[in-house]
């Protein structure tokens, strides 16, 4: 290789350096990050569905799984649409808080927590996302935070930002939480009988009902309240569960 060769590779490569310097930050800022005034971001974890084994089979318990995601779904675009908010849904996998610069955020987030001094949501069978790592990527100075998971009343400090509003917990006393759930089929006697998820009652659904009869955030939080309570779906003690 001649010396004029190794100079223009140098060259080049220096080019090329400068250009990918350049060019990633405002691809970042141009493509990857959403803005806007207002949104609904919800993260479901690996859905609280557990069952007695007879009853259902692991192929139903699967569909079932995904019917909760469905049903989560539908749900939430439609406040979204009666909000005019946009509507972000992740369903057992990751999403990264940091992507969304919108000024007022509402916050879900659901599935699977256990006490603990570094408390995590479980996304799927291999991933958990620390709860305290949520706050440090949220870019908003309006938000609140609906949350749907056991002894996540602890979450309540680690949402310390200048932009938090309130965090509202399915979880009141530091203690378990549950979610009913209301299914046609299934029999363990009538082969691939199929299974459907038509209903289901929790303290996040109890709040988002009210939300879409046009309840604001503390009306909806104390009728929740209410009827978790009534329904033995909060402060449930692990001693008898």
């Amino acid at each position: 290789m001649t010396e004029f060769e190794k100079k223009t590779i140098i060259v080049s490569s220096l080019v090329v350096i400068i250009l990918v310097s350049i060019l990633t930050p405002v691809l970042y800022n141009t493509s990857y990050i959403i803005r806007g005034e207002n949104a609904i971001i919800f993260l479901i974890g690996d859905p609280p569905m557990e069952f007695d084994d007879w009853r259902y089979t692991s192929e139903q318990i699967a569909d079932l799984k995904e019917q909760y995601g469905e049903y989560w779904n539908n749900l939430i675009n439609e406040l979204g649409e009666l909000w005019g908010w946009d509507f972000y849904f992740f369903y057992k996998t990751k999403c990264d808080f940091s992507r969304y610069r919108y000024e007022k955020l509402f916050l879900l987030l659901s599935g699977h927590s256990r006490y603990s001094e570094h408390p995590t949501l479980r996304i799927n069978a291999e991933e958990t996302i620390l709860v305290e790592k949520i706050k440090d990527k949220i870019h908003s100075l309006n938000f609140t935070v609906l949350a749907e998971a056991c002894y996540s009343l602890s979450w309540k400090n680690l949402f310390e930002h200048d932009g938090m509003n309130e965090v509202y917990t399915s979880d009141l006393e530091n203690k378990l939480s549950s979610i009913r759930y209301f299914i046609q089929g299934g029999s363990p006697w009538l082969e691939n009988d199929t299974v459907s998820l038509y209903r289901i009652e929790s303290f996040s659904y109890f709040f988002i009902e009210q939300l879409l009869l046009e309840k604001n955030f503390t009306q909806a939080n104390a009728t929740a309240i209410s009827k978790a309570y009534q329904l033995d779906l909060t402060g449930v003690d692990p001693t008898i569960v």
